[in-house]
């Protein structure tokens, strides 16, 4: 077989790294094949067969057969141990990443403020210490009071996101206000891709929440990835009418 200068690396690396488990371990006794890492791994560590217990110590060990593996499967066996690396790599990475609002104060100002600014989504109050008429307004479009109003907010709705990773990792790269302060914490929404905090609230309240471990907000980011992670606010022509 011809081996090029990449599979000769690799056949190297093996030699150095991953010696004992190049070879197959054939059993005198009962002609068990300690060929899987399992086994293999198994053997070295009692000492004997997996299968019938015979000793694979001392004068017997000179009696077990112990072959190479063919170079070829040595190859595609350390190539696909490379893929799977690669691809746990890649998974860390995604899960590792923050969304672009909680980098970029520009991007989450402006999702900010079109959530605040669209009747439909109505987030608010601005001032959580001055509420003005806010919570009349959000009970009038309820159906409720504005009692019941305040109890359906950010800090318990299916889409804010408190996991540790959001907490600890993401929110306090850049943040214009306190990460908790006497009225409540900052999480991150993903419905409308912005910093919200858990004393406010929006039209598209849904009870369920908050996200509490970093499994649910995976979950959230998968589904939410295209969004969460543009690069531009939601709506880019928001200012356009301050500008001129």
């Amino acid at each position: 077989m011809k081996i090029s200068r990449k599979n000769l690396k690799i056949i190297i690396e093996s030699l150095l790294n991953e010696d004992k488990y190049d070879k197959e371990y054939i059993c005198p006794n009962c002609g068990h094949n300690h060929s899987s890492k399992g086994d293999i791994s198994a053997l070295f560590k009692n000492g004997k067969c997996v299968k019938c217990g015979f000793s694979f110590k001392g004068k017997d060990r000179k009696s077990w057969k112990i072959k190479k593996i063919n170079e070829e499967v040595a190859i595609r066996s350390i190539e696909e141990q490379r893929k799977r690396r690669k691809g746990r790599k890649k998974k860390v990475k995604k899960k590792d990443k923050c969304p672009t609002a909680t980098l970029d104060i520009s991007v989450n100002t402006a999702n900010r403020d079109r959530a605040r600014k669209l009747d439909w989504i109505m987030y608010g109050p601005l001032n959580v210490e001055f509420p003005g008429s806010y919570w009349k307004r959000i009970a009038r479009k309820w159906g409720t009071s504005p009692k019941a109003a305040k109890k359906s907010n950010c800090g318990n709705c299916v889409a804010f996101d408190r996991s540790p990773k959001m907490v600890d990792k993401c929110i306090p790269a850049i943040t214009s206000e306190p990460v908790a302060d006497e009225f409540g914490v900052l999480g991150y929404c993903w419905m409308h891709h912005f910093k919200c905090h858990s004393a406010r609230t929006c039209n598209t309240w849904a009870a369920g929440g908050p996200i509490k471990t970093d499994e649910s907000s995976a979950e959230w980011f998968e589904r939410n990835k295209a969004g969460a992670l543009k690069k531009e606010p939601i709506d880019p022509d928001l200012y356009k009418d301050d500008a001129s």
